[in-house]
Parts: C-alpha cells; sequence; structure tokens
C-alpha cells in the first residue's frame, strides 16, 4: 500500500506513513457487522492496489487481482460471520509418487503458517489456498487489510519455502 501524500510503501497495518506523517487509513472506517457489504470490502481491498471484479462470482464474493500476485476470491458470509479468502492453482499433471510428495508438503505448509490452510484436489490438480477472518460487531478496513496482506504474503513464502511452487503451472 502506498501513501497518498509521499507515495511511500507503507504496511497495511500502517495508520499514519512512517515518512511523511500523513494518515492513510482514514479514522471512520468501522463498520457494523449488519452494516457490512461487498462494496464496502471491494473499497477497502483496492486501498492496497488490487483491482476487483465479480468474473465468475456471486454477489457476496468478488476476485482480487493483482500484476505479479495470485488471484485471490474474497467471500463475505453473513450467515457465519466470516470474511474469506481463496486462491486456486492449478497443478502440473501430477504421477503418483509426485502426488505422495504433494501431499506430504501440504502437511508441511499446513504446520508452518498461521493465516494459511492449503489443500489439493488432486484428481483436478488444483491447489486451494484458504483463509478467513471471524468478525464480531464491528470491523475496520485496518483488520481486513491486515488478514488479507498475512494471507498473500504467508501463501507466496510458504509455497516457496516448502517447494511446493515446483509443482504449479
Amino acid at each position: 500500500m502506498k501513501c497518498k501524500k509521499c507515495n511511500t510503501e507503507v504496511p497495511a497495518s500502517t495508520k499514519y506513513c512512517p515518512n511523511c506523517g500523513a494518515q492513510v487509513i482514514e479514522e471512520n472506517s468501522t463498520v457494523q457487522f449488519a452494516d457490512m457489504n461487498t462494496p464496502w470490502l471491494e473499497d477497502t481491498i483496492r486501498i492496497v492496489g488490487y483491482n476487483v471484479d465479480h468474473e465468475k462470482c456471486n454477489e457476496q464474493e468478488f476476485r482480487a487481482t493483482k500484476e505479479g500476485r495470485v488471484t485471490i476470491y474474497i467471500s463475505l458470509k453473513m450467515n457465519l460471520k466470516i470474511i474469506t479468502f481463496n486462491s486456486y492453482i492449478p497443478l502440473k499433471k501430477l504421477g503418483r509418487s509426485e502426488r505422495e510428495a504433494v501431499l506430504e508438503i501440504l502437511n508441511m505448509c499446513n504446520g508452518k503458517g498461521t493465516y494459511c490452510t492449503f489443500f489439493a484436489n488432486l484428481d483436478n490438480n488444483i491447489l486451494n489456498i484458504y483463509s478467513y477472518l471471524p468478525v464480531t460487531d464491528c470491523i475496520s478496513k485496518q483488520d481486513v487489510l491486515n488478514v488479507f496482506e498475512k494471507f498473500s504474503d504467508e501463501m507466496a513464502a510458504t509455497a516457496v519455502a516448502t517447494k511446493l511452487i515446483d509443482y504449479v503451472l
């Protein structure tokens, strides 16, 4: 995310720019869960430079894309009081020994991080990475951006560290 005043790169968890002191996220960025909606969530994700669209999505879900990053599907599940984050990544066609290796790697991935759950549909060669943010009575844009940024970063770092990336198309 960039400061709008001085263009310095700042983490999503930052309220004020460490370079110029400008406010990065407005103070009144908190919303009551009952008033939360998909457009509010979309605007929040746009703060960190992602594009948003509804291609192949239902009305409470959208796709967040950014050059050089994995596509993340974000869904507001009002009945469960959660926001979900999902990425679907195609895997190479795997032989039997490679499938076993991927399953071992997935176990390592799930033991490494705190924000991502990795699982795969090996019949369809799809890797799914999932996380969610439980919502109580209210939530701030900063809360959403913290989890979104950590999910995105952890997903990439874990895939590289465990060599899962070697099996991705």
